[in-house]
């Protein structure tokens, strides 16, 4: 059958008909972002009852069907973002963070800023899409110079960048929350680090901050920040037990355990955290061997080479049927099909390289930028996986009982729910008994592919969208941010359902 034929019912189905899956995945495509414009626009407000004017739904049949249908979608509506430049003078010299953006239906609206993990811009295709209409969202790129950069370099030159997405926003008197994910969570501390000017000195009061950096705090005052499974130097220790776990869960059938150490930190008289013993990083756990294949002359040409060359054969027609037909888990044919097309090898392995060139002095950094958030009183909206394999959730959880303990201490209050600064944590927790062998789903979040990751991605929609709300209506309230009609819609409904 050469063409495509389609049979078309008033009652809603759709069958879709052609001589491949991604001719009918595509028409799917355009069929759905057609009618979920109709029922966004205004089919929603004549739905009959609460459910259908709160969710548009979508039933897809059949394995390989599913997957099609699910990239379809992803390149479709990836059409209808806009690219953003975000342009700012680094000593002497012009720059440019580029970002994919959703534009919101709010002018002047919350402009949430998103910063990728390991696997790239893909990270946050579905919070593009999921994020309320009324917010603008961008996915920030992280750009091509961090490739000429020491290793020391990168991530406070990718947290410059972030800096100045805020900063452009907050003038244009728009509020703009920043949400980090996985190895993102370097680039978070380096934003807080950022305002001190200073890695290892004392915190300086607000009062006495310079102009800029003012605007920086009421800017993250404002918004909050939202640590998605954030990385840091003592998840290295974290993942490297895991890994035996595994091994050991293969070759012994032993039980597995994604919770390796019991306590990642200590409190000291004074009050702050120490790395533990058990969990404490070390120079030996520096990527020596990536770092020198990355000093050779040559290795960005030859890295290039070999990504170029996995990228041609990723291309052809064979290898993609053979990829799409293996019994292996989804989100590894994502890895392939994604990942492997898109990020840049020689970019990827200097950015994981930096990451772990310096652990001690990165972890220090880390808990010094904890007690920035303290000091400074900026929201902090946590969330992570009980089962990831690569972040400890034991550290989060840690970081949250210290943080939301010292502030109910500044604040003189008994209860979280008092705090006038939102602290929040989110732990997300697998549906079923045993502890999966899944290295990957747990950490994606939002991207993951297991039975339970639709749920996941459902409530971190919502812990994010009732945390940015508190934020910029307390902001409303302190008249640091016009009012906006979403926020007051958002209280409306919130009010209604305490009531």
């Amino acid at each position: 059958m050469n063409g495509t034929a389609l049979v078309q019912e008033k009652t809603g189905i759709r069958v879709g008909i052609a001589a491949d899956l991604s001719t009918t995945a595509r028409h799917a495509a355009q069929v759905m972002q057609k009618e979920y414009g109709e029922w966004l626009s205004r089919g929603r407000f004549t739905a009959w009852g609460d459910f259908k004017r709160s969710y548009f739904c979508v039933a897809v049949g059949g394995g390989n069907t599913v997957k099609a249908h699910y990239r379809a979608l992803i390149e479709h509506h990836h059409t209808d973002f806009e690219e953003t430049v975000f342009t700012y003078r680094d000593k002497g010299v012009t720059r440019q963070h580029k970002a994919e953006t959703r534009e919101g239906n709010e002018p002047h609206g919350i402009h949430i800023l998103l910063m990728h993990g390991f696997m790239g811009l893909f990270s946050f295709t579905s919070f593009l899409i999921r994020l309320p209409s009324a917010w603008t969202v961008s996915a920030l790129h992280r750009g091509s110079h961090a490739k000429s950069l020491g290793n020391d370099d990168i991530f406070p030159h990718y947290a410059n960048g972030l800096r100045h997405a805020i900063l452009r926003n907050w003038r244009e008197g728009r509020p703009s929350p920043v949400a980090g994910h996985s190895i993102a969570g370097l680039i978070i501390d380096h934003l807080l680090l950022s305002i001190t000017g200073d890695y290892a000195g004392p915190i300086p009061k607000y009062q006495d901050l310079a102009k800029e950096n003012k605007q920086l705090v009421d800017a993250l005052r404002a918004g909050g920040l939202i640590q998605m499974a954030t990385w840091a130097p003592t998840d290295g220790p974290h993942a490297g037990a895991n890994v035996k776990s595994a091994v050991s869960h293969y070759r012994n059938e032993t039980p597995l355990n994604y919770t390796p150490f019991e306590k990642i930190y200590k409190t000291l008289a004074n009050g702050r955290l120490h790395t533990a013993p058990s969990s404490a990083v070390s120079a030996n756990d520096r990527l020596h061997t990536l770092n020198w294949i990355l000093k050779q002359p040559g290795a960005e040409t030859i890295i290039g080479s070999m990504n170029a060359g996995i990228r041609f054969l990723l291309n052809k027609r064979q290898v993609q049927q053979k990829l799409l037909n293996r019994n292996s888990p989804y989100v590894l044919r994502l890895v392939g099909g994604r990942l492997l097309k898109k990020v840049s090898f020689f970019g990827l392995c200097k950015e994981v390289n930096a990451a772990l060139h310096n652990p001690v002095e990165y972890q220090r950094r880390h808990l010094k930028a904890l007690d920035i958030l303290l000091a400074y009183d900026i929201p902090l909206l946590s969330i992570v996986h009980e089962d990831d394999f690569l972040v400890s959730a034991q550290r989060h959880t840690e970081e949250h009982a210290y943080i939301l303990q010292a502030r109910m201490r500044k604040e003189g209050v008994e209860k979280e729910q008092d705090l006038r600064v939102t602290t929040r944590y989110v732990l997300l927790q697998r549906e079923q008994t045993e502890l999966p062998m899944d290295p990957l789903n747990p950490h994606l979040m939002t991207m993951s592919t297991s039975m339970e990751g639709n749920s996941s991605a459902r409530q971190i929609t919502l812990a994010i969208t009732s945390f940015v709300n508190e934020n910029v209506a307390k902001a409303i309230t302190e008249k640091t941010v016009k009012p906006l009609a979403s926020v007051r819609s958002w209280r409306r409904r919130n009010a209604s359902k305490k009531a």
